[in-house]
This record gives C-alpha cells, structure tokens and sequence, in this order.
C-alpha cells in the first residue's frame, strides 16, 4: 500500500511540476510582450480656434449653440487635406539625454498644425529594451494643414446703411 502511496505522490508532483512550468512559460510571455509593446506615447491634437457662439467660455460652454458650433467647425477642420512629417528621435540614458529636440512649428508647418504625436515602434521598442533603455528611439509624427482653417464668415455688418 505504502509503495502505491509513493507512486500517486510521485505522480502528483509531475503534474503540479508540469502546471508551474507552463504557468512560468506563459509568465514569461506575457511579461515580454507587455515589454515590448509598451504603450509609450503622446499625442497632442490642436483644437480650432473659439467660435464667437462661444466667448466668454466660460459663461457659454454649456450652451447648444456653442456645442453645435464647435463640432461644425471640428468637422471642418478635419476635412483640410493633411501632409505627415516623421523625424526620428534619438535619446539615451531613459530619456534623460537630451533633455529636448527644437522644432519651429511655424517653419515646418506654416499652414498651421493638426496634430502632434510621439511615439516608439515596435523595432523601437525592442531596441530600448534589448539596451535596457541606454539607447531610447522615438518617432516624431506631424501633422501639418495644407491649407489655413478659415472658419465660415460670420454675418457682420459691413458699417454701410441704407
């Protein structure tokens, strides 16, 4: 009985082995690939300007009339054609060297900015890791008007009457 006993036990310790193998294997994925593909990025998206609906702001933020503005001229907005500028960014040291990158928005975009959004790809990514953040790659992406937003005009008096 006691030999049978020893047997089952043995048995039982393969498979609870068995279980924290493919428990440390699927851990050590999981941790990876949450490594790699770490969400690193920031994105800036520039708001149009106020519609008159809406000034003072914070009187009339609230209001139907000012919503419904601010979503026309959005949606207006988002239909000027866009150009997309990439640059790479090199840092080192996790981020700390350099402290900054120079960019005249006003040079790069002259008909004004959409969008501004920094980020890491996933060969990024792995190259930060592999270095253990030594070496940290971004990605710069701009996104520039083609054109200048010019809201609807509004309906103001031209000074002359009749």
């Amino acid at each position: 009985m006691q030999y049978a006993d020893n047997i089952q036990m043995r048995v039982n310790m393969i498979k609870s082995n068995r279980l924290k193998n493919k428990l440390n294997i699927f851990s050590l994925l999981a941790s990876i690939i949450i490594i790699i593909f770490n969400c690193q990025h920031a994105r800036i998206r520039i708001a149009p300007p106020l519609p008159p609906e809406c000034k003072p702001f914070t009187e009339k933020e609230g209001s139907d009339d000012c919503i419904k503005k601010r979503e026309e001229w959005q949606e207006a907005l988002n239909k000027i054609p866009t150009t997309v500028k990439e640059y790479e960014q090199v840092y080192y040291y996790w981020g700390l060297s350099p402290s900054d990158f120079d960019y005249d928005l006003k040079n790069e975009c002259p008909k004004g900015t959409y969008e501004i959004h920094q980020f890491s790809t996933l060969k990024q990514g792995v190259y930060e890791q592999v270095t253990l953040g030594f070496y940290s790659p971004r990605t710069l992406r701009l996104t520039c008007l083609n054109q200048e937003f010019t809201p609807e005009p509004q309906n103001r008096p031209t000074g002359r009457r009749r």
